[in-house]
């Protein structure tokens, strides 16, 4: 009975959130929305398969680039354009799967390194890609005769262009994260966390389990979150900056999952509503922060610098204390506390040994 509360209570919230926050925060609840898609995907491949890659800001900018693409050059629905980003992104994490076999934590983190880089130069030098001018102006998506954009009413309710992606990125990390936790819980889960560490795949191996099938599985699925994620950022934000996808995306996706929790469906969601929302709770505090520079002074801390501090002194801290991130500290919470008090979340949907 507590855990169908504790769900309804969190339905609740989240259906609220949109109409009792100002723009800056609906917008930064989308983000959060998105980005939790491709933390998923790099917790499966990074917490779950334990293949340490650091490209997928190259993931995201082929989803992102060959979506916005279709949409503006071809005139494609997104319903159909974001597919083929989709699948642009996973055929890319396909082709780099067989390093992985090959290599291990640093020899691997330098190759999906490249991949940021090659994927950045490609889509600099070609300017179907690129729009021509650096950047790229793409529409808003329209669903069904439904422009996502225009302000739309759904019975007594009247919704403008945040709330309405903000409903639909809600729906789709929702179905992202349902059927993630299906497919951990599948033989291609079990298969994935079987080959966490190099101990781990000679076990596996004699098994039954095909290391490199495994391997290729983890890629290709967090290759295709990451280009979905894309497909949805680009009609959002509406223009795409290049210099926007580089390695400061890669490693911000790392804080999610360590922020939130390595190898949990969870920790991806929980690190990336923090990771997404914090700085609009820094714009919010600093007044009331002496050490904060005000808009355009040069004296004092900026919001920017103090939310990145913050995230480095938080991973830091649960690296050493709580290595399960945030995902950890609710399962604390929910171990100590009466089931009465503390409903069931989803933090046991754990994903891998660690």
């Amino acid at each position: 009975m507590s855990s169908r509360l504790g769900w309804a209570a969190a339905a609740a919230v989240l259906l609220v959130y949109p109409f009792v926050v100002g723009d800056d925060w609906v917008r930064a609840g989308v983000m959060a929305g998105i980005a939790a898609i491709a933390a998923i995907g790099l917790n499966v491949l990074t917490g779950v398969a334990r293949q340490f890659s650091v490209g997928h800001a190259g993931f995201i900018a082929i989803g992102a680039y060959i979506t916005a693409y279709f949409m503006t050059e071809q005139g494609w629905s997104f319903l159909f354009a974001a597919p083929v980003g989709t699948l642009a992104a996973a055929l890319c994490g396909l082709a780099l799967a067989p390093l992985a076999t090959r290599l291990r934590h640093m020899a691997l983190a330098l190759v999906t390194l490249g991949l940021v880089f090659l994927v950045q130069h490609v889509i600099r030098n070609v300017s179907a890609l690129n729009g021509g001018g650096g950047t790229r102006i793409v529409p808003d998506i329209s669903l069904f005769g439904t422009d996502l954009g225009l302000p739309s009413v759904y019975g007594p309710f009247e919704v403008d262009r945040l709330q309405q992606y903000y409903f639909f990125v809600l729906a789709v990390a929702v179905a992202v994260g349902v059927f993630t936790t299906l497919m951990l819980r599948s033989r291609t889960g079990r298969a994935m966390g079987a080959i966490g560490e190099p101990s781990s795949e000679l076990l596996a191996a004699h098994s039954g389990v095909s290391v490199r099938g495994a391997t290729r599985q983890a890629f290709i699925f967090s290759s295709a979150l990451a280009g979905l994620t894309g497909a949805l950022t680009a009609p959002f934000v509406q223009v795409l900056a290049l210099a926007d996808f580089g390695l400061g995306l890669s490693i911000e996706y790392l804080a999610i999952i360590v922020i939130g929790g390595l190898g949990l469906v969870s920790g991806a969601v929980y690190g990336a509503i923090f990771v997404m929302l914090l700085p609009q709770l820094v714009e919010a505090v600093a007044p009331a922060l002496p050490f904060i520079a005000e808009r355009g002074e040069t004296s004092g801390v900026s919001t920017t610098n103090f939310t990145v501090l913050i995230y480095g002194v938080l991973v830091i801290a649960l690296l050493l204390f709580e290595p399960r991130g945030i995902a950890g500290i609710v399962q604390t919470l929910r171990d100590r506390f009466p089931k009465e008090v503390m409903p069931r979340w989803i933090s046991r949907s754990q994903t891998s040994s660690g």
